[in-house]
């Protein structure tokens, strides 16, 4: 069986083809290194293996996890061995089906043949799981693998970069349910047994993560706010908040109260958007623009407008005006705001109210 034949096998076994595999119990160990770097740094992980003695391995599947909000993935770079996604040997020619050359009986030996697909859904929203699998013709030597390399966007502290089992659900490929699939696959057998298989043995493996620092520079949020008509908004609170990179919508960073008309945060770069709430419930919330904090200071100020609206309307009994109604107003949490007295067209206004719901009780004596 030629070194072509031999990767082809491998690569299929790897990838969930139909070939026999029979598991191994076996002390191996797959590990992630760790790195650290300010914003805009493309930190670069080892990725190593530890195997047992005796153990040969063609072929390893593994998921990295990490924080899209903090990290992009960039992709794999070569260690000791050389790397390739065989794209390089793929050739296509416009209306015919592509097709592989340039693959020698030395090239193929002599490279880790790999697939790292960062996954996301069909907006292109990153889930934060790289999907990776490699196989190599020969039996994989010395212990460093590739290294995996991810640009820092933000975020400030260490953030973890797992090292998970794949799980896959292919029915094409017998897998109806999803699956956790070998971490470690050996080499095929020389040759085929009776069914026409080439027994591949497949091992047991630790898996350890590792992690990146993120060393980021801090900058200044501040800004004024004021009601309408120029009266500082003391007591009111300002809230910060980031955007979620894949659900949607924003998260809760932190939050600070006006003081002398002013707020002010020190936050690492990043993505934000203010929510301010008014201390006057006669004023309306206020939420900022979203805005990016990168190289310089950012100030944001606010105005707060007025909510504050009269309530009217006209009481009637059976289309007729009857003295001395009076109408009670409650808030939506049942306290009572006011009582206004209907006059002789039945009209009534209440005073400035603030932004809710209200409920009204037409009251003649003692009776609503």
């Amino acid at each position: 069986m030629n070194n072509t034949k031999k990767f082809s096998v491998c690569l299929a076994v790897l990838l969930l083809s139909c070939f026999m595999v029979f598991g191994t119990a076996t002390a191996n160990t797959l590990t992630v290194g760790s790195d650290s770097g300010d914003v805009g740094y493309t930190a670069t992980l080892p990725i190593t293996m530890s195997l047992d003695q005796g153990v040969e391995v063609g072929g390893v599947a593994f998921t990295l996890g990490y924080d899209p909000d903090i990290f992009e993935f960039v992709g794999l770079e070569q260690e000791t061995k050389a790397i390739s996604d065989a794209s390089e040997y793929y050739t296509t020619t416009t209306g015919e089906a592509g097709t592989y050359t340039g693959y020698t009986a030395e090239v193929v030996g002599d490279t880790l043949f790999y697939q790292a697909n960062d996954l996301a859904d069909p907006d292109g929203n990153k889930f934060g799981r790289v999907a990776v699998a490699a196989a190599s013709a020969r039996a994989l030597t010395g212990t460093r693998l590739f290294k995996a390399k991810f640009r820092i966007k933000g975020g400030d502290g260490t953030y973890p970069i797992e090292l998970l089992k794949t799980i896959i659900e292919n029915p094409d490929a017998g897998y109806d349910a999803p699956t956790f699939i070998p971490v470690l696959v050996g080499m095929p057998a020389a040759y085929s047994n009776a069914q026409g298989y080439y027994p591949t043995p497949v091992y047991t493996a630790s898996l350890e993560g590792g992690s990146i620092t993120v060393h980021a520079p801090e900058y200044t949020i501040s800004g004024s706010v004021t009601y309408q008509g120029g009266t500082q908004a003391n007591g009111s609170v300002v809230e910060l908040q980031k955007p979620m990179a894949a659900a949607g919508g924003y998260w809760y960073v932190d939050e600070t109260t006006v003081r002398n008309g002013t707020y002010s945060f020190t936050e690492p770069a990043g993505s934000y958007r203010l929510v301010v709430h008014p201390y006057d419930p006669m004023y309306l919330e206020a939420t900022s623009d979203p805005f990016d904090l990168t190289a310089t200071n950012v100030t944001v100020d606010f105005t707060l407008a007025s909510g504050a609206e009269r309530k009217n309307g006209t009481v009637t009994v059976n289309g007729q005006v009857l003295r001395g109604v009076r109408v009670k107003v409650f808030d939506a949490d049942g306290n009572l705001v006011g009582i206004y007295p209907v006059n002789d067209q039945g009209y009534f206004e209440t005073q400035p109210l603030a932004p809710g719901d209200y409920t009204y009780y037409a009251v003649y004596g003692n009776q609503e």
